[in-house]
């Protein structure tokens, strides 16, 4: 999801709610029965930063976990991720436009939410652990930074704060271009407490 798309993403009447919610409810069965001892539906999609007025009104009694990351980083992994699909310039409109998103999110939905970055769980993953769970009045899982984590069959390097690497392999032209967009709306940057470089 880019910005360009977000009229799509964000638009209520693109979505066909009691099929979406059949769909998630299915594969949330199938995972409960895996483990009976279970309570937490979780359901995490990129778009659903800015469908999150959305979510809660289909589902009432819904928490959300509002994340941010250095914008920096982000630009830099959609572009390598996407090996010259994306322009810096549109990777840093976008990691912008999240940031935006994710401080009006904080801001709306502060009673049911816990905010936090990608820094502060790498950082701290069992504080982001037990902050989840007062939220959710389960008990707190435990995790050690650096865990490794296996997903649909890939192993990912789990609470290990990449930012340094990924900003390290951007140019001084791409941190400036970045830079450019990110100064159209300093002020959101800052207030999710990022520095411009």
């Amino acid at each position: 999801m880019f910005t360009e798309e977000l009229h799509r993403f964000a638009n209520p009447d693109e979505y066909d709610w009691p099929a979406i919610r059949g769909l998630w409810e299915a594969r949330w069965d199938v995972q409960s029965a895996a483990r009976p001892n279970g309570r937490l539906r979780v359901e995490k999609s990129p778009p659903n930063i800015v469908r999150l007025t959305m979510l809660a009104s289909q589902f009432p009694r819904a928490r959300f976990v509002i994340g941010a990351r250095n914008p920096y980083a982000v630009a830099e992994g959609i572009v390598r991720n996407r090996r010259g699909q994306v322009s810096m310039r549109r990777a840093a409109y976008h990691a912008l436009e999240c940031l935006r998103w994710t401080r009006d999110n904080r801001s709306w939905f502060a009673a049911r939410s816990v905010a936090t970055s990608y820094e502060a769980i790498c950082a701290d993953p069992n504080g982001y652990m037990a902050a989840v769970a007062r939220l959710t009045s389960t008990a707190p899982g435990a995790v050690e930074r650096g865990d490794s984590l296996k997903i649909k069959g890939k192993v990912y390097l789990g609470a290990v704060d990449q930012n340094a690497a990924q900003i390290g392999r951007l140019s001084r032209d791409e941190i400036d271009t970045i830079t450019a967009v990110l100064l159209n709306d300093e002020c959101v940057v800052r207030d999710l407490g990022y520095e411009l470089l």
